[in-house]
């Protein structure tokens, strides 16, 4: 039997037939293909990379793209808007990390007024001292509020809440870091970019998930590991002054990162396993499931796959 079936299991029966063909597969075919299918993905974020630069510049960019991966599928755009509603630029020109957070918070909507919403005591000192600041900015950002309902604040992990994910871009604005986050970007540096995400921190959202005050059962960190190894193909991979030649060499060792959310639905619809096997947990093999289930599994019904055809063109 082939190296892959060995995962085989009860998930085999969420396989679409056309799906089939890369299972049958050699690793090698197998490989080939999703490097392929990676670098494809690769390609069109550098685009639109690059369109980002020349629209908004460098940092701005990074800012859009940090935010967005941020904020998962679920928030994505909500949290591409806040990018756009508050400049980096015009962020770090305010000195006070209080008053940045209270930008931040205050215009996407993530808020609570204490004087009408029941807030834990846990969290009032903390809500008190932003409020305290974003009443005397409010009418500068007051235009550019979004409005909460566009959030998705429940169904996914209190580790991964959209409070906790703006903490996050609040704790990356102090000048010297996203100077250094910066730097770290345009070098291709992987190691210096995941330090810097793996030791932002705030000493009320490292154990809160939203302002009702309850406990997360461990404190945790404001980007975990597999978040900040998915930011590496997100935001330094697109944004990096490499060749792709130079790039291909530096993924080479970077962390794969986890598997759950889209990852899981395509390995487990293309591969028949809730997670790639070994011999394609690479970055660009990674990413390269992620597109093929986006161009054929999302983009129309298993009657209509036109995957057979790819691969019969692809491997000819």
């Amino acid at each position: 039997r082939r190296r892959h079936t060995r995962y085989w299991r009860d998930w085999s029966s969420d396989v679409c037939s056309s799906d089939l063909l890369l299972l049958s597969l050699s690793p090698d075919q197998l490989g080939e293909v999703l490097k392929e299918a990676g670098w494809h993905r690769l390609r069109q974020r550098r685009a639109l990379a690059q369109a980002r630069v020349g629209s908004f510049g460098f940092e701005q960019a990074v800012w859009v793209a940090l935010a967005e991966g941020l904020g998962f599928s679920e928030n994505r755009k909500p949290f591409a808007s806040l990018a756009r509603s508050v400049p980096v630029l015009r962020l770090l020109e305010v000195s006070d990390p209080v008053e940045r957070a209270a930008i931040l918070y205050g215009t996407a909507g993530l808020l609570p007024d204490p004087t009408r919403s029941k807030v834990s005591p846990r969290a009032l000192p903390w809500l008190q001292r932003l409020w305290d600041r974003w009443w005397r900015v409010r009418e500068d950002w007051v235009r550019y509020i979004l409005p909460v309902d566009i959030w998705r604040l429940g169904g996914s992990r209190p580790n991964n809440s959209p409070y906790r994910r703006v903490a996050a871009l609040t704790s990356i604005t102090y000048p010297t870091v996203w100077q250094h986050f910066i730097d770290y970007i345009q070098r291709g540096d992987g190691s210096g970019f995941l330090k810097i995400l793996g030791s932002l921190s705030d000493g009320f959202w490292n154990h809160h998930a939203s302002w009702d005050g309850r406990i997360l059962s461990s404190s945790s960190k404001l980007v975990g590991a597999d978040r900040a190894a998915a930011l590496l193909f997100q935001v330094l991979a697109p944004l990096a002054d490499l060749s792709e030649s130079e790039l291909g060499d530096r993924m080479e060792n970077w962390p794969p990162g986890g598997d759950a959310g889209l990852l899981r639905s395509a390995s487990i619809r293309l591969l028949g396993v809730p997670f790639p096997p070994p011999d394609v947990r690479t970055h660009l093999a990674r990413e390269g499931l992620l597109q093929i289930y986006k161009d054929f599994c999302r983009a129309k019904p298993c009657a209509e796959c036109s995957m057979p055809e790819f691969l019969k063109g692809r491997l000819a």
